[in-house]
């Protein structure tokens, strides 16, 4: 398995143009790798969130929205993998995660479990963390997604 890592340009609260980036390195990398890997929150951008709810939701996505549709459909087109650090919605809660999408399908979604993506005296419970990391399959291999401090909480990792 061969695995890419973009240090694409993003922009900070432009779905559009980091997609843009998104697509720009599987085409250049397109044959090369299996699996291409973005930073975290490279989506919409390390510095996009404010710490205000009500803006924060609207840069956030959904699992299940058009932009993850999107990034399915490019894996698709270019026959390779993705992984790529995004701000998540699901329901009224926001994390910092990871999507590894494979082949068109979201085959795994790692919630960071660390609290040091967000202002702590600036959010509120709607800025959540995940509370495991796991194994999942991509090209016969296992892999397992943990960031940070994640380690620390997980000793058997070491």
């Amino acid at each position: 398995m061969k695995i890419g890592l973009a240090s694409d340009r993003f922009q900070n609260k432009n779905i559009t143009f980091n997609l843009s980036q998104i697509e720009k390195a599987l085409q250049e990398s397109q044959g090369k790798v299996d699996l291409l890997c973005f930073c975290e929150t490279f989506l919409q951008g390390f510095d996009s969130l404010c710490w205000d709810y009500q803006a924060d939701k609207t840069i956030a996505i959904d699992q299940d929205g058009v932009v993850m549709d999107k990034l399915c459909n490019l894996t698709i087109q270019y026959k390779t993998d993705l992984l790529i650090g995004y701000v998540e919605r699901a329901g009224d809660a926001l994390y910092s995660s990871c999507a590894v999408i494979a082949q068109g399908e979201l085959i795994h979604n790692y919630r960071r479990i660390s609290k040091n993506w967000k202002e702590y005296n600036r959010t509120d419970c709607h800025y959540c963390e995940g509370t495991a990391t796991c194994e999942f399959l991509n090209h016969g291999k296992r892999i397992m997604i943990c960031l940070y401090v994640g380690l620390k909480l997980f000793p058997e990792l070491h």
